[in-house]
């Protein structure tokens, strides 16, 4: 049985929603295994994984995660990947159930802290952003996640291009691979 073919079986609510979380096979494994074999100094043990059916497959696996060091304590990650038709699977993210440790900043992948805009975080907006239209996005703020490439993160003001139109903010993710141009991954309003 292919890994797409057993994607499809978990999915019960709906395409594209993700499966509950399970145990993991010797395929979830594999995928794993490949797209974190250049990672060091953090030791990720996968527990559990969710699979979502979309022009690939999007894995999220439960992890445990300790930086390579005596002292550190055992942290809690979700790390999401990418498997495309073909090809490599690609890290996206690593999300940290608690942030605020004192051992999550080390922990390869993990969000930087939301800060001002830098030179390179804003032609990464503009690339990603200049066939948009319909509305105006001006980033205010950003946060910054290495995985294989670079996840950004920018909180901006949005305003649809129309007379009196009131503006509102949203986060922006963006995607910037170790080569090619970068991908917008997310558009969400926030409060």
């Amino acid at each position: 049985m292919s890994v797409t073919t057993k994607a499809l079986g978990n999915v019960d609510l709906m395409v594209g929603g993700w499966s509950p979380f399970r145990p993991l096979d010797p395929e979830d494994l594999l995928i794993f295994n490949e797209a974190m074999e250049d990672f060091i100094g953090v030791n990720y043990r996968p527990l559990k994984v969710s699979t979502q059916v979309v022009n690939g497959i999007n894995y999220r696996f439960e992890c445990e995660a300790k930086v390579v060091s005596p002292e550190a304590s055992l942290e809690h990650a979700l790390i999401e990947i990418y498997q495309p038709r073909d090809g490599r699977p690609q890290l996206r993210s690593i999300t940290l159930e608690n942030e605020h440790s004192s051992y999550s900043q080390a922990l390869y992948g993990g969000w930087s802290s939301w800060g001002p805009l830098t030179p390179e975080g804003l032609e990464v907006f503009e690339q990603a952003t200049q066939g948009l239209l319909g509305v105006k996005y001006m980033p205010l703020e950003m946060s910054t996640q290495v995985v294989a490439g670079m996840n950004y993160r920018f909180i901006s003001e949005a305003k649809v291009v129309i007379p009196k139109a009131e503006p509102y903010k949203v986060m922006i993710e963006i995607f910037q691979p170790l080569t090619g141009e970068p991908i917008i991954t997310n558009i969400h309003t926030i409060a």
